[in-house]
């Protein structure tokens, strides 16, 4: 009997093995394209000396211009007070990447199976580029798509709120589509009689960070400034790009996707939100939400989509 009983365990243990050595070999990829490319990205060079601005003490908005939400910089500015280089900034753009990329992995491998999850990771390590906010929201959008197909207490409700909320912090076109994007889907899986309930933990986990970052602002003195940067700059610059129609394409796909299959969404949803906000990059996009669509769903996972008696 007890040799019985330690059979799970040891069933396990290759699962285990399997999953670290994948996560390790994401790791050193991303390490390697990170570390070893040349630093020609204006974008990253950016970045890296707004984080910097903010480790030596300045407030965005107030004492520098920028026309994005703070979140990501002033996140990326924490290893910059070990070491104001790049180096140190490129291992912390490699150590979140690294941890997007294996979330995702984690997730894909939950929908569909270990082999067609590391591949769909391995094939898009080449083109990724420097993490950017768009990576945060990225996080942003896998965590409330697991919280929304995975958890129904309030707690994990009141959390997506939250982190919805703070997707709109760090990429405020995509990320404020995504707040009523996951609101509406809450409500369309929810009963009846837990609709309203649930739309006002959710709205509650969202009003907390809100309240939070307004503090923030009047505290430092860049309320206005933030408002003409980050949302009136937007319509007066010729040209400007931050407002993608291809992340409201995104998010249309999202709803129906997830509405299709309802309480196990179709891996394809989250391939979609891989591409979200990502302007040139619509051919792998495609060519990754098309692969997606070719994997089997599972017995229970038809019958919900309807494919099968």
């Amino acid at each position: 009997m007890q040799q019985l009983d330690r059979m799970p365990s040891r069933k396990k243990a290759p699962e285990r093995i399997t999953f670290v050595l994948s996560i390790a070999g994401i790791a050193l990829l991303i390490f390697l394209k990170e570390l070893l490319c040349v630093a020609d990205n204006l974008d990253e060079i950016r970045n890296y000396n707004l984080s910097r601005a903010i480790v030596m003490g300045l407030v965005p908005y107030r004492d520098f211009n920028m026309v994005m939400p703070p979140l990501f910089i002033q996140f990326m500015a924490l290893p910059l007070l070990v070491s104001k280089t790049l180096l140190m900034c490129r291992i912390a753009h490699s150590l979140f990447l690294t941890f997007t990329m294996g979330m995702f992995y984690k997730t894909a491998r939950g929908e569909t199976d270990h082999r067609f999850a590391l591949f769909i990771t391995l094939i898009t390590i080449p083109f990724l580029d420097i993490a950017t906010y768009n990576t945060m929201f990225f996080v942003c959008a896998m965590a409330a798509y697991i919280i929304l197909t995975k958890c129904e207490s309030n707690r994990a409700i009141f959390f997506m709120g939250m982190v919805t909320t703070l997707s709109a912090l760090g990429r405020q076109t995509s990320g404020t589509l995504l707040i009523f994007a996951a609101l509406g889907l809450l409500i369309a899986f929810s009963d009846k009689g837990k609709r309203l309930k649930r739309s006002l933990v959710y709205l509650s986990g969202a009003f907390v960070v809100g309240i939070a970052f307004l503090v923030y602002l009047l505290s430092t003195g860049s309320f206005l400034k933030f408002w003409e940067y980050c949302f009136f700059a937007l319509y007066k610059t010729e040209g400007n790009s931050a407002f993608y129609m291809d992340g409201v394409a995104g998010l249309v796909l999202l709803v129906a996707q997830v509405i299709a299959v309802h309480q196990q969404p179709a891996f394809a949803v989250l391939l979609v939100l891989l591409g979200l906000g990502q302007p040139g990059e619509d051919e792998l996009v495609g060519a990754v939400v098309q692969l997606g669509g070719l994997v089997p769903l599972a017995g229970d996972d038809q019958r919900r989509a309807g494919l099968v008696d």
